[in-house]
């Protein structure tokens, strides 16, 4: 737990100076997501807040909220909950990526969400670090005030 503390941390203190070059496309991150109709999360909505030094990131899928976290992007640890487990839960940028590591016991899952030049789509890797998995891609569609007026 504290080497993946720490590896988070050297992250956050060697992409920290790329910080401000990509404010534009971390600005685009803000908003509501869906992912696609197939899939394992299908039809989940992504919803990013960003609240001055922190951003509120929230996962709901058939009106039951699956993450909830409110975290700094400074690399340090904070509360939240993923499908009813609570978690610790590290963010930061690298350059355009926003990175989300979550920890449960020994479960390590790590997020990265980057949006489109245009702001319209994200993809989104999910990657299962304790056993060694994949990168998992998901491209999410931005939705408009409208369409989550009507969720």
């Amino acid at each position: 737990m504290l080497l993946r503390l720490a590896v988070g941390g050297l992250l956050v203190l060697a992409y920290g100076w790329a910080g401000d070059d990509h404010s534009e496309k971390r600005a685009k991150l803000a908003g509501a997501w869906q992912a696609p109709a197939d899939g394992k999360d299908a039809g989940a909505i992504w919803s990013i807040e960003d609240r001055d030094d922190r951003l509120r990131i929230t996962q709901t899928l058939k009106g039951e909220k699956i993450l909830d976290l409110n975290c700094s992007t400074e690399g340090q640890e904070c509360q939240a909950t993923d499908s009813g487990k609570n978690v610790k839960v590290v963010m930061w940028f690298n350059g355009p990526k926003l990175v989300e590591m979550e920890t449960h016991g020994s479960e390590v899952i790590q997020r990265h969400f980057q949006p489109s030049d245009d702001g319209a789509t994200m993809q989104v890797e999910v990657t299962r670090m304790d056993t060694g998995g994949k990168p998992e891609p998901v491209q999410l569609k931005r939705l408009d005030q409208a369409a989550m007026a009507r969720q």
